[in-house]
């Protein structure tokens, strides 16, 4: 049994090394070795599980197809890429189900790696937007504009009143929950509600936040709902967090690099896509989302490096910045595994 988790965390280790590496230097985490991962993986689980830990098979079922689902989420959600999001189920299947049994919930495990993870994103964005704001010298320098902070405002109070007419109503549930898996859940539903309000008109946001303040009055008139409740105070402090998040990792989301340098895998702005609409360089990226949906494939590389050789060219592109998940995702199961070993 031993021998078995230890090949399974050797895996691991050696996994996360190798696409942490290659998220850094290339941008991208390949599939040969996610696959070089998952076969014997595979193989060392189907002996782990039917000779020696055959009582915890349910429990690791059960978190990896969480892991999945999270996966899925935020690859939907445009916060990682499709190798983040098999890097992330293959670090699962490494992971000895024994490891997945030492918490109070068995939904806990793997929502402390998805907290360990974006606690890290979270310190990385910020940290990184000291610096380049302090090198930029506008580290405190934000829009003041009146309908940019009237907006955010309404969006900032209609996510919270939301979220906490939420967690009223699971209450039952969420009882039962470790603080954990009670704030990975809150994260949860303030991405689901960011992606919700993106699809909204101003219009409809304001009567969603009207119609949901009214609501928990009512519900305060009526002594169903109590301002005490710890809860409570926890939806204005993980929206303003998930919020703070994006508009730290806004603000410093762009990179200018020589056209002959751009390569596939990256972004580009959607001002540079503009650029390319009077050109006749066939192959030209037309995706504007400046999200994972407009990663240029080889081709369309190809065709930017050759416009930028053309007679309406230019030397310089500007790029949307990305995050190396890989990293946080190996520091996450570190951080994960060593917290198992403590426990045990």
């Amino acid at each position: 049994m031993i021998v078995c988790e230890s090949a399974l965390l050797t895996i691991l280790a050696a996994l996360l090394s190798v696409s942490s590496y290659t998220d850094c230097k290339a941008g991208v985490i390949r599939n040969p070795h996610l696959r070089g991962a998952v076969i014997p993986a595979a193989a060392l689980n189907a002996l782990y599980y039917g000779f020696f830990a055959a009582p915890y098979w349910t429990i690791f079922l059960l978190n990896i197809a969480l892991l999945i689902v999270i996966s899925l989420l935020f690859y939907g959600y445009h916060l990682w890429g499709a190798g983040d999001s098999k890097l992330f189920i293959v670090a699962g299947l490494c992971l000895p189900g024994r490891f997945y049994t030492l918490w109070d919930s068995p939904f806990s495990s793997s929502f402390t790696v998805v907290i360990i993870v974006f606690s890290c994103a979270f310190l990385y964005v910020i940290g990184e937007s000291v610096v380049l704001g302090v090198r930029n010298r506008n580290l405190l320098s934000f829009s003041t504009e009146a309908w940019n902070i009237r907006r955010g405002l309404l969006s900032y109070f209609a996510m919270v009143g939301t979220l906490t007419l939420l967690n009223f109503l699971l209450s039952p549930m969420f009882s039962r929950f470790s603080p954990a898996l009670s704030a990975a859940v809150n994260f949860l539903l303030v991405l689901t509600l960011i992606q919700i309000r993106d699809k909204l008109p101003p219009a409809v946001v304001r009567f969603a936040s009207i119609s949901v303040w009214v609501a928990l009055f009512l519900l305060t008139l009526w002594n169903r709902f109590s301002w005490t409740v710890t809860v409570h105070y926890k939806s204005w402090i993980v929206v303003f967090l998930v919020m703070f998040f994006r508009m730290a990792a806004e603000k410093y989301n762009y990179r200018a690099i020589p056209t002959e340098e751009i390569k596939a895998g990256q972004i580009l702005s959607a001002g540079t896509v503009l650029n390319f609409t009077a050109s006749r360089v066939r192959g030209l990226p037309s995706g504007r989302t400046e999200d994972l949906r407009s990663r240029l494939t080889p081709e369309e590389a190809d065709a930017v490096r050759r416009w930028g050789k053309s007679a309406r060219g230019k030397p310089w592109v500007v790029i949307v910045r990305k995050m190396p998940f890989a990293i946080f995702i190996a520091v996450g199961y570190a951080a994960f595994v060593t917290l198992e070993v403590v426990m045990q």
